[in-house]
């Protein structure tokens, strides 16, 4: 898997091949394509060339997709005993980008995978063990926190029923439901 570290807006990406990331916002029409010129480092079938501070050659070829923002943020200012409060909203805009390419130091091109040997296609045809689901008894659901149950719910292949909490933001009660019946069956 082939990769490269792009800096775009004073921050750091991961770019893959296909992948859609959101950089800072950037003023170009949505469809025309950008080349990221700053990379910090790239990596390709284990040739991982960093940079001091940029990659010579190395470009990111990637299209616009669309302009968007960001979640809401609410920013609370309070001062005790003055009646002072002051709410302000924020919502940061992206520029939704998917890496079309990624070109390497030299003009070398992604190298393809060796040939496999005798052995390594033998095993690759060997079937797999599936991964065991855990016990519900087996997992403390009660004590997970949010982001540990999404990545749970991602391995069962669950999800919690649409609707479920304010605005679109799934609750952990509803997690911790959808788990446990899939865990159930």
């Amino acid at each position: 898997m082939s990769y490269a570290v792009v800096e775009s807006g004073g921050k750091q990406y991961v770019a893959r091949e296909g992948e859609t990331i959101d950089v800072d916002r950037i003023k170009v029409d949505v469809g025309s394509e950008i080349v990221f010129d700053q990379i910090l480092l790239t990596a390709d079938e284990g040739d991982v060339r960093v940079g001091a501070p940029l990659v010579d050659g190395a470009q990111v070829k990637a299209k616009v997709i669309g302009q968007v923002k960001g979640p809401k943020i609410l920013v609370f200012h309070y001062k005790p005993k003055i009646r002072y409060r002051k709410r302000q909203g924020h919502r940061q805009q992206y520029t939704r980008v998917t890496i079309d390419s990624i070109e390497f130091p030299g003009g070398k091109a992604p190298a393809k995978a060796p040939k496999k040997t005798a052995a390594a296609e033998a095993t690759e045809t060997a079937p797999k063990k599936a991964k065991a689901k855990p016990s519900a008894e087996a997992i403390d659901l009660d004590s997970m926190l949010k982001a540990d149950l999404e990545k749970l719910a991602d391995e069962l292949g669950v999800m919690p029923e649409k609707g479920s909490g304010a605005g679109g933001n799934v609750l952990v009660k509803d997690l911790r439901k959808a788990i446990e019946k899939a865990l159930k069956d």
